[in-house]
Parts: C-alpha cells; structure tokens; sequence
C-alpha cells in the first residue's frame, strides 16, 4: 500500500474513527478523499470528511462505504481488554464478524489494499482483546486481500480533541494527578510496558 499524491483521486476509508482514528484522518485529507465509518460522533471532523455514524455491523452501511473505497483502515477494536471483557458479544461480533463481512465486501468491490491496525497483545501472556486481535488478522490474511498488519504498542498523547487523553496508564495518571487523585498501581510496579506516541503511530500508518 502506498500514500502518494499521486493518488489524490483515490478513497480511503477509516472503520472505527476512534482515539487512533481523529489524529489520523486530518494526515489524509489533504491527499485523499476520506470516508469515516463508525458508532460514535465524531467532533471537529474536518469538513471534507464524509462521516457515516453506524455500526461496522451494519452490512448496508458498510457495504455503502466498501463500494466507494480504494483502501480500508480498519481501526475497529477499541478499549482494549477492559471494554472486550465488559462488552464480549459485541466484542466477538465487531472483532470477528464485522472483519468477515469487511474482507468480502473489500474482495467484491476489489479494493486495492487493507490495513489492519492490531496489537502487540497478540504475544503472550494472551488476554481475550489479544486473542480477539490475533483471530481478526488471521480473517485478514486468509482473506486473499492485499494487506498490512500494524501491530501497535501501547498507545498514548492527547488527541486532537483532548488536551489530556485518558487512553491508557499514562493518560490516566496525568488526569489522576491533575485532578487530584489517587494514583492506581496494579501489581508490584515494577512491570515493563511498551509505548508509542500517537502521532508516531498515525504518522507510520501515513507512510505506508
């Protein structure tokens, strides 16, 4: 997959324009025309963004915004192992099914190129949003599809609505500080944890 201006005609379409998503979006309208998919609002969408609020498990939808797309970012699975243990249907459903139904209707429409971003909890210890992450590339490669599988660290950094983002330890120790909270250590303290800026992520995802 490549991003060049070259392309300007050509689509991109984000699936889950979440806390990655927003920050990402704003690198690709200059070059792309960019369609946004997702369940939540989306505040401050630049104003040459089409922007459809529905579920990635809207088949209609998504097939509406498959059929006009050159790329897929898919960006589905926020909130990490907290919100797959508190939501699992939902989780099975957007992890697994939604992917499913994205792989077909990309090798449909023949869309040129898929990204999957997914995450380093796919190596051990396995937790339920690792295994989850693992079974969506595993749709992603069997798919046939061209495609690139990011597997992300643990991401921090405000984003482009935040000035202090809550995503993650770090956010929620700046916000616990600032607010006057007490500070939450689960275990001994002294485990080590990958980090990655968000703008280094979206940056990487535009260079490919």
């Amino acid at each position: 997959m490549t991003f060049h201006k070259k392309n300007k005609k050509k689509t991109v379409l984000v699936i889950g324009p979440g806390y990655l998503g927003r920050d990402l979006i704003p690198l690709l309208v200059s070059d792309y025309r960019v369609i946004a998919l997702g369940r939540s609002p989306y505040p401050h969408k630049p104003t040459d963004v089409t922007f459809y609020r529905a579920d990635a498990r809207n088949s209609k939808v998504l097939e509406s915004c498959i059929k006009q797309s050159h790329i897929i970012i898919n960006l589905l699975g926020g909130g990490g192992n907290q919100e797959v243990l508190a939501h699992p249907n939902w989780a099975i459903e957007t992890y697994v099914l939604a992917s499913q139904e994205i792989c077909r209707l990309a090798k449909k429409y023949r869309v040129k190129h898929i990204l999957l971003s997914s995450s380093i909890a796919v190596h051990g210890p396995r937790i339920p949003y690792g295994f989850l992450k693992l079974i969506q590339e595993h749709i992603l490669v069997k798919s046939s599809m061209p495609y690139t599988i990011m597997r992300f660290s643990n991401i921090f950094g405000a984003d482009a609505k935040h000035l202090i983002s809550e995503k993650g330890l770090l956010g929620q120790f700046i916000s616990s500080a600032v607010g006057g909270r007490i500070l939450k250590i689960h275990g001994n303290g002294n485990q080590k944890v990958d980090y990655l800026h968000l703008s280094d992520a979206t940056a990487a995802i535009k260079l490919l």
